[in-house]
């Protein structure tokens, strides 16, 4: 589960209908896209230098740099933050506040973070935490 970590990133929020609506006003669908609360997509948001966030039509709505200030008020990271910056307690902090299907998922979504090689093993629920 281990992701290289690579220049450029594409987010495909399928829950943003349209890139032409403004994803600063208040209660816009890109600042309640549920891309932001899932676990799977920490790794996708932080790892790429660049990402790039598309609408459900494949529109181009904007990238991490240019949208810097409204995904770090979204998701409570700075965009400079970069796996070798953070702590392993703001690590699991992030993935604390994401949602996941399975308990174990929260602790493997930070595997390509925190540079980890294991197993996954469905079914453990909290002890991926003690193995992580």
């Amino acid at each position: 589960m281990n992701i290289l970590f690579t220049l450029f990133g594409y987010a495909y929020l399928s829950d943003v209908p349209s890139a032409k609506e403004n994803p600063h006003a208040p209660s816009s669908a890109f600042r309640q896209s549920k891309w932001f609360t899932r676990g799977w997509t920490l790794q996708e948001l932080l790892a790429p230098m660049v990402v790039v966030f598309y609408d459900a039509k494949w529109v181009e709505i904007g990238t991490k740099s240019s949208l810097e200030k409204l995904v770090s008020h979204t998701t409570r990271i700075r965009s400079t933050d970069h796996r070798e910056e953070a702590s392993t307690a703001q690590k699991t902090s992030r993935a604390a506040m994401r949602q996941t299907t399975r308990i174990e998922d929260t602790a493997y979504c930070l595997l390509g973070l925190s540079s980890v090689n294991m197993p996954l093993l469905y079914g453990e629920g909290e002890k991926a935490f003690l193995r992580l």
